[in-house]
């Protein structure tokens, strides 16, 4: 086996929620690859593996691929969605499967002559990132500025399945007809054992928060795939779906596209393909000893991929995930009756952050407690200490000093100018002197409020409503435990159409979850209620 030089990682696309690009790691003198084709010969060759100069094979892929699809169910005068799923955009760069996407667009076009074909772009975490893969992969010319973003928060729309009514994103299904563009890419591997790969879109890229909640926490990965194949099957979805088209990927790349209206078919192609080459991938991680991961990517770190595998394999391979007999699920969880395993993969000595992007909530918030982890660069650190996946007063006792009323003022905290409470200790002894500290910060501005209270009135009547139908207000302010943020949407006759009140304590429940981790049960009491979360406010 030779050791070639270091592989460049393909361009990718800037963002607000990374730093400003920099120098890879693969530039640094004596790095090294080797190839997955060395490693694995009988895997073959990709069509591509993100170098913009291979992309016509994509598109003539896709139009091969497109042929013998039958399109007839779209007129001339009839809408279509075209649906795409956000960590399409984080393979090789994200620009093989903005090909295949625009090229279905194209195919739609000429065959049917329908005009009327959008985007839908299906984001969770990234609020901006819709408008960021809009211009950095030229959908809005693509798609004669048919283009929207869709999040998991967005109105819904009642769908009634086998199991039960679940709820879309109404977004995603506003045309007569859709198509799902998706992609093969393993992904949690670990997590649905490469069943039913194909169909969870319509849980985690096209359904509502309640949806995706029931399908990614409340099952585990024997079992969880009935939600997404329960939707696909609703007369909802298959009176408006025509086609499927998914990029086919392999360790070593692109290796081509597969369409047909027939989804079930395509999945079990995906399953086949994936066993005989990604378990490959994985087993080979399994055999990795004492490593450092480094981050150098455009997406969050923990989908940051090599070998075509991301990083959450690698972070959580510390058991046989296609062992019938293994309890653990999706690396955290458990079958009912077995023992709680929060283990990771002790191999992995540290993780350095050259590059990528901040936030994704879960697994940023709990990988520290096992994994040292190097952020490079003071810029990248700043965005990772004002990350919001960990706000609020477990924050603030761990160094991070985040505080609305400071770093965003309102009326009247902009004339009173709050003193920031902070702690580096991280431990109850931390939460407890920012509390205390926070409770004298607390009296000395209700001392100073009293002393500039204005005369007049205390109550006012509220002005007429002039709010319409379709407009959104979100508004933040700072509580005890952090940041509470409220989305209001009002009817337009002076009423809520829509309200969702988001709680700190959301973000902050996983952490205790690992504060606990090593000490004995009688101190779990004052763990516990030195966080002291909200219960109702993680239902939020």
């Amino acid at each position: 086996m030779t050791h070639s030089p270091a592989l460049m990682p393909p361009s990718f696309m800037p963002s607000v929620y990374g730093p400003d690009l920099r120098a890879h790691v693969a530039n640094l003198s004596g790095m090294t690859s080797v190839g997955v084709d060395e490693l694995f010969p009988s895997i073959g060759p990709a069509i591509t593996s993100g170098d913009p100069n291979d992309l016509d094979r994509v598109v003539e892929a896709t139009r091969a691929a497109l042929a013998s699809v039958d399109m007839s169910k779209i007129g001339p005068d009839d809408s279509v969605n075209i649906l795409a799923s956000e960590h399409g955009f984080g393979l090789m760069g994200g620009e093989p499967y903005a090909a295949m996407v625009k090229t279905i667009r194209e195919v739609v076009v000429e065959r049917t002559g329908c005009r009327d074909v959008r985007l839908r772009l299906a984001i969770y975490r990234g609020f901006q990132e819709a408008d960021e893969v809009r211009e950095h992969f030229g959908f809005d010319e693509a798609f004669d500025g048919k283009v929207k973003g869709l999040g998991p928060f967005d109105r819904g729309v009642e769908v009634e399945t086998v199991v039960g009514p679940l709820y879309l994103v109404k977004r995603a299904f506003d045309a007569q007809h859709f198509i799902h563009a998706y992609y093969d890419d393993p992904r949690e591997m670990y997590f649905n054992r490469l069943l039913y790969k194909s169909f969870k879109s319509f849980c985690m890229s096209y359904a509502r928060f309640e949806t995706r909640s029931v399908y990614h926490s409340l099952f585990g990965n024997r079992s969880g795939s009935i939600i997404p194949r329960a939707l696909f099957d609703s007369s909802f979805i298959q009176e408006k779906y025509v086609f499927s088209s998914v990029l086919r990927t392999s360790p070593a790349g692109v290796i081509g596209v597969d369409a047909t209206d027939d989804l079930y078919a395509i999945d079990r192609r995906i399953t086949a393909s994936h066993l005989a080459t990604y378990g490959r991938m994985q087993r080979l991680f399994q055999r990795i000893e004492d490593c450092v991961a480094v981050w150098d990517g455009g997406r969050w770190g923990y989908y940051l991929h090599a070998g075509g595998v991301i990083f959450g394999v690698l972070l959580t391979n510390n058991y046989d995930s296609f062992d019938l007999d293994q309890p653990v699920v999706a690396g955290f969880l458990q079958v009912p009756d077995a023992a709680v395993n929060f283990t990771r993969n002790k191999r992995i000595k540290g993780i350095v952050v050259n590059q990528a992007w901040v936030g994704a909530g879960i697994p940023y918030i709990t990988m520290p407690f096992s994994t040292p982890m190097f952020v490079v660069g003071s810029d990248q650190m700043a965005m990772w200490q004002e990350d919001s996946a960990n706000p609020g007063l477990a924050g603030r006792a761990s160094g991070q000093p985040g505080d609305l009323r400071v770093d965003a003022p309102w009326p009247p905290y902009d004339a009173l100018a709050p003193v920031k409470c902070v702690q580096r200790g991280g431990d109850v002894a931390a939460r407890v002197s920012v509390r205390f500290d926070e409770l004298q910060v607390s009296i000395q501005l209700v001392l100073r409020m009293l002393e500039l209270l204005p005369a007049g009135a205390v109550r006012i009547a509220m002005p007429a409503s002039v709010a319409t139908t379709g407009e959104l207000a979100i508004g933040l302010v700072e509580s005890w435990r952090g940041p509470v943020m409220v989305a209001l949407e009002p009817d337009g006759h002076g009423g809520i159409a829509r309200c969702h009140p988001h709680d700190p304590s959301w973000q902050n429940w996983p952490v205790l979850e690992h504060a606990i981790l090593g000490n004995i049960v009688p101190d779990f009491p004052l763990i516990n209620k030195s966080f002291n979360l909200s219960y109702s406010g993680h239902d939020l």
